[in-house]
This record gives structure tokens, C-alpha cells and sequence, in this order.
């Protein structure tokens, strides 16, 4: 376990790192997102202000599908790459903990406990 963005990261696995992949490849795995930047995107124009800072097309997203995307910054460069789900009410994403800072400072993102 290391420390990684405030949480306790495993870095090695008893079977090691290549062993895990080709369990992920070859049946499934299941990946904790607990420890990552989480949020809901709401409104009506949520899917044209998120397009906005991604290079993904949300919109043509079915419901209850997502996509990986980037998020860029205003020159086009790479901020962090992002899980985005679409629901019938929001756009949940999800980004790397190790870039929290500078996604909710792109996006303007306001935490609420």
C-alpha cells in the first residue's frame, strides 16, 4: 500500500500487475472507485456544457451508457481522462484522484458534504 491523493493505494497484487490484467482481459474485475473525484452534472444544458470540455459526444450517448473521455484544457492539451455515464436526470463522471484539483477548477465544481 502506498499513499495516493489522500487514500491507501494497493501498487502490488499477491500475483503481481500482469497476473491481474490478464484476469481483467480474459474474465472480469471489478474497480473501486471510491477514492476518485465523483460528480453529478444537472440542467438542461448539462449535456452541451460538458461536450464543451470534452472531446467525447454525449449526446449521442443512449441512456444509461457512458464512454471515457478527456477533459481538455483551452488549448486543447490533455487535463485528465473521465468516465462519463448518461442517466435520464444527470451525467455522472468520474475523474483520477491524482487530478481532483485541477477538474473541479475546470469545471467549477462545488463539493457538497
Amino acid at each position: 500500500m502506498v499513499p495516493f491523493a489522500g487514500w491507501s493505494m494497493p501498487v502490488q497484487y499477491v500475483d503481481g500487475v500482469l497476473q491481474s490484467h490478464h484476469h481483467t482481459r480474459q474474465h472480469v474485475s471489478i474497480f473501486d472507485v471510491s477514492h476518485m473525484l465523483q460528480f453529478k452534472v444537472h440542467g438542461k444544458d448539462r449535456v452541451a456544457f460538458l461536450e464543451s470540455l470534452v472531446v467525447a459526444d454525449i449526446e449521442a450517448l443512449s441512456e444509461n451508457t457512458g464512454t471515457l473521455s478527456l477533459l481538455i484544457n483551452d488549448d486543447g492539451g490533455i487535463i485528465d481522462d473521465l468516465i462519463i455515464n448518461k442517466t435520464a436526470n444527470n451525467l455522472y463522471v468520474v475523474s483520477n484522484a491524482g487530478c481532483a484539483d485541477k477538474v473541479k477548477t475546470k469545471l467549477q465544481v462545488n463539493e457538497s458534504k
